[in-house]
């Protein structure tokens, strides 16, 4: 059994066949959960399993990859269904509008959320490929900050006064304080460091 994301050859080997692709490096990974499949007379290898396509109402675990006016780009890594099945992704994108990061009024995404924060988030909707991601439910924000000075963790503070479900933060190494809009079980508060679960 392997899962999305696994190198289970390198191009010098096989040829990329069905439920694979090649990535950067010239390893060949599993585009899709399931067995692999050597054909050694056409040097081909394959996976034999089904594409996981997240639903509305998963909850999705991913990275902020940019962030614009008003919209947050994210490469989405796992989903959890509602029944607690956990899903990892293959080359899946996510979207936050502005308007639902926060149930504060944001003027500027980068008030709840940077490049490289870990988020956990509500699937919404689905149009081209790409998930449409919400974070105003209180249980939904960012898990793991990173500074976006020196990219060390932040430390959760408190609670901002103006926006009222994001966070003040400081980083731990170069105390630079910023804001998250931060999950109900986001890794780093106080002084303690919390264990996340999925």
């Amino acid at each position: 059994m392997t899962f999305i994301g696994d190198v289970i050859a390198s191009e010098n080997e096989y040829l990329a066949g069905k439920g694979t692709y090649v990535d950067e490096e010239g390893n060949i990974r599993a585009a899709v959960m399931g067995k692999i499949l050597k054909n050694d007379s056409k040097k081909e290898i394959s996976v034999e399993g089904k594409l996981v396509f997240p639903k509305q109402g998963d909850v999705a675990i991913g990275i902020v990859t940019d962030v614009k006016d008003k919209v947050v780009l994210l490469d989405l890594e796992e989903v959890k269904d509602s029944k607690g099945n956990k899903k990892s992704l293959s080359k899946t994108s996510g979207l936050i509008f502005i308007a639902n990061l926060s149930q504060s009024y944001l003027e500027n995404p980068r008030q709840a959320v940077k490049i490289g924060d870990l988020i956990k988030g509500e699937i919404t909707d689905e149009d081209a490929g790409a998930y449409f991601v919400s974070l105003k439910d209180p249980n939904y924000g960012v898990i793991l900050g990173l500074c976006s000075k020196c990219r060390s963790k932040l430390i959760e503070k408190s609670k901002d006064m103006k926006l009222k479900d994001c966070s003040v933060m400081m980083c731990s190494k170069c105390k630079s304080i910023e804001t998250r809009k931060t999950a109900k079980d986001y890794i780093y508060r106080g002084a303690q460091k919390w264990k996340f679960k999925f």
